[in-house]
């Protein structure tokens, strides 16, 4: 009796087995054999679609949906701004501060001139001293917004400050010595006011005086032609018995220390700082008073 071929499953070499009887079992071995063949695999693997990855996200701008703009507000001495601004780029803080530099001074406020012989009483370094150390660490910690414009100009107030105090505060010692400025280096031409107050010489001090007047006056004729208030003033003051104390208030206040500002170097932004600043904002609307 030939023998019956039926084929096991997937992947192992075929059976051979003789005639069965059971003809249900038969047709149940067919059934099962027919499940496999070589385009049916016996197991499908089942792939499901990864999602798509979310969108970048910029650090510095942000989502369309997160790209809120905010609105900023500030004024000059007759005219009102305002503008919005990506917050993503700069903090409110950095304009704040930017704005400062701009339009406010980095000058102390202290005082170191005097205008009146009462007035030397009134000099205080300690006064001086302490807004500077307060000052000078509020500008150094000051965040601005981050880009060279902004950060070249906060070095400049500081050293506008710096230079301010030790220029303030040479004045004030000097006017309870006047010998230390002999100590001390300071602009060329700016001696010419204090040599004999720094020499402690009488007869230096008023011939000095005397030759800061005659200055006075050939300027103040140029510019007015009336130079004759000025000279009236000093004429009062040379013949009181406070005459050494007028000298002193005149040098160091008028000569020396408008010698000495003027080497200063002050925070001096220009039209194109000012529109750099306004380049920091979208939409920018202006209301200015009108000037006649």
């Amino acid at each position: 009796m030939p023998r019956v071929s039926l084929t096991a499953p997937c992947g192992s070499r075929p059976l051979f087995l003789k005639p069965l009887k059971n003809t249900k079992f038969s047709l149940l071995l067919l059934a099962l054999s027919g499940a496999c063949s070589p385009d049916k695999p016996a197991e499908r693997a089942v792939y499901t679609k990864a999602p798509n990855p979310p969108p970048a996200v910029s650090p510095f701008l942000g989502t369309k949906t997160d790209d809120t703009l905010v609105t900023y507000a500030w004024e000059t001495e007759s005219c009102r701004f305002t503008g919005r601004y990506n917050p993503r780029r700069y903090s409110k803080e950095q304009l704040d501060n930017v704005q400062k530099l701009l339009f406010g001074s980095a000058s102390l406020q202290a005082d170191a001139m005097v205008y009146r012989l009462s007035d030397v009483q009134k000099l205080s370094l300690d006064t001086l001293t302490v807004e500077y150390t307060r000052r000078i660490a509020l500008y150094r910690a000051m965040q601005v917004v981050p880009q060279p414009t902004w950060l070249m100009l906060k070095k400049q107030a500081i050293r506008e400050m710096e230079e301010d105090y030790q220029a303030k505060k040479i004045t004030i010692q000097a006017f309870a010595d006047p010998a230390i400025l002999l100590t001390v280096s300071h602009p060329s031409g700016c001696s010419r006011y204090v040599q004999g107050l720094a020499a402690h010489n009488d007869s230096l001090t008023l011939r000095d005086w005397k030759n800061y007047v005659d200055e006075q006056v050939k300027r103040e004729k140029k510019l007015s032609g009336g130079p004759e208030s000025y000279s009236q003033r000093y004429n009062e003051e040379y013949n009181t018995a406070e005459r050494l104390l007028y000298a002193k208030v005149e040098l160091l206040t008028f000569g020396w220390w408008n010698c000495v500002n003027q080497s200063i170097h002050r925070v001096e932004p220009t039209e194109k700082t000012y529109r750099q600043f306004q380049q920091l904002f979208v939409g920018v609307k202006s209301e200015c008073d009108d000037v006649d």
